[in-house]
Formats: C-alpha cells, sequence, structure tokens
C-alpha cells in the first residue's frame, strides 16, 4: 500500500513538473508571457462578435451573445488543443520519456491540464470583463456541474482523438497534416458561432451528430436558465467512453513499442 501511495505520488510530482514546463514552454519567450493566452482567446471572441454583428445576428433563447460566443470558442479550444497536443506528444517529447517515471499518458495529463486551466481562466476574464464595461448585463454561471463536466467531456474526447491521432499517425504519417485541415473544416460545423436552432430540425439533427457541437451546447445550458437542452448525455457517453478506453489502449500501445 505504501508503494503504490508512493508511486502515486511521484507519478503526482511529474505531472505538475510537467505542466510548469508546459506553461514556459508556451509563454516563456512571448514579451506578455502568460497574458498572451488571454489576448488569443479575447480576440478569438471578438472577431466571432464582429462576425455576428455584421451579419446581423443576435444571441438566441436570451443568452447574451458575449456567453453565446465565450462558451463555444472555450470548449473548442479546449477540444481542439488537446488534440493536437496529445497527437504530437511523442514526436515533442522525447526528451522527457528517457526518464522511466515519466509516461507519454503523464505528459498528456499535464498538457490537457494546463490548456483546459488556461481557457477556463481566460473565459472567466473575458465575462468579468464585459460585465464591469457594462456590455454583460449579469455574470453569473447557473450550473456548474454541468459546465464541469462539458469542460470535462470536450478534454477527454480531445484526449482520446488525440491518442488514437497518435498511432495512426506512427503508420500513415500524413494523419498529421490531415487533422488541422479537419479541425478547420469542423470549426465551421461545431456550433462555435452559432447555435442549432439556426437550421431546420432535420439539418439540426444531423449537425448535433459531432459531439463537440454537443459539448458547446451543454455549456451554453449550463451558463444560461433559458437555454434550451440540445444535448444528449446518452449519446455522448456511448461515444466518449469506448474512444477514450480506445485511445488509452493506443497510448499504451505507443509506450510499448514507441519507446522501447
Amino acid at each position: 500500500m505504501g508503494a503504490q501511495i508512493s508511486s502515486f505520488t511521484i507519478q503526482c510530482r511529474a505531472i505538475a513538473a510537467l505542466m510548469l514546463f508546459e506553461i514556459h514552454t508556451l509563454y516563456g519567450d512571448a514579451r506578455l508571457g502568460y497574458i498572451w493566452a488571454l489576448v488569443k482567446t479575447a480576440f478569438g471572441v471578438l472577431a466571432l462578435l464582429l462576425l455576428r454583428i455584421f451579419a446581423h445576428a443576435r444571441a438566441p433563447h436570451g443568452i447574451s451573445a458575449i456567453t453565446f460566443l465565450v462558451m463555444g470558442f472555450m470548449i473548442w479550444q479546449i477540444f481542439s488543443q488537446t488534440l493536437n497536443k496529445t497527437m504530437t506528444v511523442i514526436r515533442n517529447n522525447k526528451n522527457f520519456l528517457t526518464f522511466p517515471q515519466i509516461t507519454p499518458l503523464d505528459i498528456i495529463i499535464a498538457r490537457a491540464l494546463v490548456i483546459v486551466a488556461t481557457e477556463v481562466v481566460c473565459a472567466l476574464i473575458l465575462l468579468f470583463s464585459f460585465s464591469l464595461c457594462g456590455v454583460l448585463s449579469e455574470l453569473q454561471i447557473p450550473n456548474i456541474l454541468l459546465m464541469l463536466a462539458s469542460i470535462f467531456g470536450s478534454a477527454c474526447f480531445g484526449i482520446s482523438c488525440g491518442c488514437i491521432c497518435l498511432v495512426l499517425g506512427r503508420y500513415f504519417p500524413a494523419i498529421i497534416r490531415i487533422v488541422p485541415i479537419v479541425l478547420r473544416i469542423l470549426f465551421f460545423a461545431s456550433g462555435v458561432f452559432f447555435s442549432v436552432s439556426t437550421f431546420s430540425h432535420r439539418f439540426g439533427q444531423w449537425l448535433l451528430y459531432n459531439p463537440v457541437m454537443q459539448f458547446i451546447e451543454m455549456a451554453r445550458t449550463a451558463a444560461s436558465q433559458s437555454y434550451p437542452v440540445y444535448y444528449d448525455p446518452d449519446y455522448l457517453m456511448m461515444i466518449l467512453l469506448p474512444l477514450l478506453t480506445l485511445g488509452f489502449l493506443f497510448e499504451r500501445y505507443i509506450r510499448k513499442y514507441e519507446l522501447t
């Protein structure tokens, strides 16, 4: 029992150290440092807001336009960044993987935690800033547990897809180049700047086959009492659990064959 606790403590310390290294690597060379993450997120949200203004589009179902876009952008960033970071975990971290205490899964978890923490903090700062400026009438998250579920689910979905792409990339190197292209297309089909209710029921049902869109709609439901439910927890679990299991099995495969 003591050996297990000691091993768990070592893994936690390794993940914490990897998180610090990840933060320094991402933002240490920038003059603005960690604030650069907030600048990038704010720029993305403002660009989407301007796009909606020029299109004369209003946020549906009584949710504010700022909250609508911040929720969509936050969940998308968590998914896409965890996928990209997981997919390149072997290629970019071979030096770390020479240490027996560090596994690819440790690096994946550390990167995912940094991404989630960064995007959540940026979203809260943006909402608070817009609230202070009077643009956002009220700042509240009515359903915290549902919000956490959407954040955790999108991160797990990104990790599972990243692990699968990691192994496929070993046999089909073109996968590494194809995934960013697919993500660019998926960005416009995931409801980052529109709601599923914008389209007809028939077309909206097809869009909801995309788990990322359901996680985004889940976050918006959690952030507004008036926003309707467009997500299906059973469908998300049916997709997420097998993919996550397959992703972790692929991670074990890489650990066994790629690092020996």
